[in-house]
């Protein structure tokens, strides 16, 4: 008598021995190999010229704070430009601040005021961005370098323009008794200084605990040095904030936007 799975052409094994497994291999490879042609052909329509990932450019909390305040801060001085009053209210202000500081004085801190400013205005401060130049360049990392260079031009068009369009005095309230040179906003020095330890930041400090004890000992060291310049009746509290405002707003936004850490991290070797 006929077998009723042998007559609708059912396999001759038993079941679950060999037919089903090997169906079931066969059915799997067929699927990976539709899933990865499905794969390599998606790859392909998403970046059909081999090109290289688009940068994970993130700017973060901070350095969307840093860069509304720049806005704001070329706000405020273009305000100050066109309405008297407003520059008459920011000098009162600046006036009773450095007045108060004034109250301070005395011959050490004096001495150790003016010791601070040469530090951060003269050649130790020249040494210092010549060296963090050439670390960029001995350590092969070309891309923080290029992008602070290309930072250092904005920066210094921005500064220049807001500089000569302000043509602000210095402190006329406060005696000074430090050196300076030309209009004081915004205070070209701190703009220096904050775009150098900037750079130090994130050209030459590796990522995580490292670099955020770099940021303390940067905020310590402008903190010192801005601290003088008032002590000293050099720059008015506007100029300082304008320049420290411009000084790391225009690095810290080129460095995260154009070297994030996940693309080209800094290491310490």
């Amino acid at each position: 008598m006929t077998d009723p799975g042998e007559a609708a052409g059912a396999p001759t094994t038993e079941p679950g021995l060999l037919a089903e497994p090997l169906d079931r291999r066969a059915g799997g490879v067929a699927v990976a190999e539709q899933g990865g042609r499905r794969l390599r052909r998606a790859r392909r329509r998403r970046r059909p010229t081999g090109a290289a990932p688009p940068l994970p450019r993130s700017l973060g909390t901070t350095g969307k704070l840093w860069a509304i305040a720049l806005a704001l801060m070329v706000a405020a001085i273009g305000v100050l430009l066109v309405s008297a009053e407003a520059q008459r209210a920011v000098d009162v202000v600046d006036a009773a601040v450095l007045r108060a500081i004034a109250v301070l004085r005395t011959p050490w801190l004096t001495t150790a005021a003016r010791g601070v400013d040469r530090v951060a205005t003269g050649w130790i401060f020249t040494a210092l961005a010549v060296t963090v130049l050439v670390g960029m360049v001995a350590f092969r990392r070309w891309r923080h370098l290029f992008t602070f260079l290309a930072a250092i031009v904005v920066m210094q068009l921005v500064a220049i323009v807001l500089y000569q369009g302000f043509s602000r005095p210095r402190p006329y309230d406060v005696v000074t008794i430090g050196r300076w040179a030309g209009f004081s906003s915004p205070s070209p020095p701190i703009v220096a200084l904050s775009a150098v330890l900037v750079a130090v930041i994130y050209g030459m400090t590796p990522a995580g605990r490292a670099r955020g004890r770099a940021k303390l000992i940067v905020a310590g060291v402008l903190a010192v040095v801005i601290g003088s310049r008032l002590y000293l009746a050099v720059d008015h509290p506007f100029d300082v904030v304008a320049g420290l405002v411009i000084g790391i707003a225009v690095p810290l936004t080129a460095f995260r936007l154009f070297t994030p850490n996940a693309y080209v991290p800094v290491t310490s070797t």
